[in-house]
């Protein structure tokens, strides 16, 4: 097409993206959201170690000298020097 000028005129034409393309690309948001959630599923379990002091058959833990020196309880928990070095009674 020629204008009145003499020149060629261009006429270009614009596409638009047609629902079907935007539709199949769904699979890759899900692949984004399900990779993460795959790596998460096979780490490795996290559990706490016990440093100092754990009393295995009795369920004691402690921290600290002479914790627990001369407990006959069972399930005690205890922090500092010599914290509950005493404990007889279990209260």
């Amino acid at each position: 097409m020629e204008s009145k000028t003499g020149r060629i005129l261009l006429i270009m034409k614009t596409t638009t993206l047609q629902l079907k393309n935007l539709v199949n690309r769904s699979h890759v948001r899900l692949a984004f959201l399900l990779i993460p959630l795959a790596c998460f599923a096979l780490a490795p379990e996290a559990r706490a170690v016990c440093q100092q002091g754990c009393d295995l058959t009795s369920g004691n833990t402690f921290l600290g000298d002479d914790a627990l020196a001369n407990n006959v309880g069972a399930l005690d928990t205890a922090v500092g020097a010599s914290a509950l070095a005493n404990n007889t009674t279990g209260s």
